[in-house]
């Protein structure tokens, strides 16, 4: 997994910060938020397991890895 998040792909701002959201229905899920253009990215958690820590780190994980994903990095 990569830990460093990429520049946003739409502003190319470097102020890419990433956060956990609450929600009181969903639980904890991770959540990215553009300091420049205001973009946030979230995925959606369908798990029975909302608040489970496994889950979540799964979810941070995917997150970041789709963040990341660029259209000419070859994968």
């Amino acid at each position: 997994m990569e830990n460093e998040l990429k520049p946003c792909p739409f502003c190319k701002c470097k102020a890419i910060y990433e956060v956990e959201r609450e929600d009181l229905f969903i639980g904890h899920y991770p959540q990215i938020f553009c300091n420049g253009c205001k973009m946030t990215f979230e995925i959606e958690n369908n798990s029975p397991y909302l608040n489970d820590t496994t889950t979540y780190n799964y979810l941070r994980e995917k997150l970041i890895n789709i963040w990341n994903r660029r259209c000419n990095d070859g994968t």
